[in-house]
């Protein structure tokens, strides 16, 4: 085990499946305590918990959702009170719904915008002050493929999120770097993950949008984030890491 994180708290939303499990695991294995924060799920939240304690480290789960600016501050209030202060949080949950713009339903596109920026928005206003007065921290959003470089049909509404979300990071690293914090995105491609439409096209078609033909691993994508987080990438700050296989290269 490597224990470059020792004595760190890592905060991990989305984290009961895919790739928020992932980083909140590799969190653990490196020394690092972990709130597990999950939607809905309790069973899969307390199982990832369960599981990062196996690495020596304290972890707990906690349920609701991060949508809601109340339950973020609560969430946030929570870390604080088991662990003291929170180092990393990483912003890894994300609606994904499917849609024409036409038939984007007011209630989807807030749910949407809400938990995919708005979240990250309200964790970071909760967690910022303490990390500014230890002069520490790292903040990290999971972006989407296209905001910001081209469209994509039925995607407009995430689209629009993540963009936001890429703004969002680019502000805090301006605000907060003179603080000892960054704040940087990282960009998954095509994941080999559970998830309804992750593999709508042919393993052929998506493939060859790729220089590395092949699915991506959750754990990629984690090992971008332990990076970030690391007193290695400490002059790494506002930028955008894409893990995705050489994706529209």
């Amino acid at each position: 085990m490597i224990e470059e994180f020792a004595g760190r708290v890592a905060l991990v939303t989305g984290a009961g499946r895919n790739i928020g499990r992932a980083i909140a695991l590799q969190y653990a294995e490196r020394g690092a305590h972990v709130v597990v924060a999950v939607r809905g799920n309790v069973e899969e939240g307390r199982a990832v918990a369960l599981e990062a304690t196996k690495f020596g480290v304290d972890a707990i789960s906690v349920v609701g959702d991060v949508a809601d600016p109340e339950h973020c501050r609560k969430l946030a209030a929570t870390a604080e009170e088991r662990f003291g202060h929170v180092d990393f949080l990483v912003h890894a949950v994300g609606l994904r719904p499917h849609a024409k713009l036409l038939d984007v339903s007011h209630e989807t596109w807030h749910a949407v915008i809400e938990t995919n920026c708005s979240a990250a928005f309200y964790l970071a206003q909760a967690v910022l002050p303490s990390m500014a007065e230890r002069r520490f921290g790292r903040i990290i959003g999971l972006g989407g493929v296209r905001p910001g470089r081209a469209a994509l049909k039925k995607h407009g509404h995430i689209s629009v999120s993540k963009a936001a979300l890429d703004a969002l990071i680019k502000e805090i690293a301006v605000e907060f770097g003179a603080d000892g914090i960054t704040a940087n995105l990282v960009v998954p491609g095509p994941m080999d993950v559970q998830r309804k439409n992750a593999l709508s096209a042919s393993p052929a078609d998506r493939f060859a949008q790729l220089a590395i033909p092949r699915l991506g691993d959750p754990e990629e994508v984690a090992n971008a984030c332990m990076f970030l987080s690391s007193d290695q990438a400490g002059f790494i700050t506002g930028q955008t890491i894409r893990v995705n296989g050489g994706l529209e290269m």
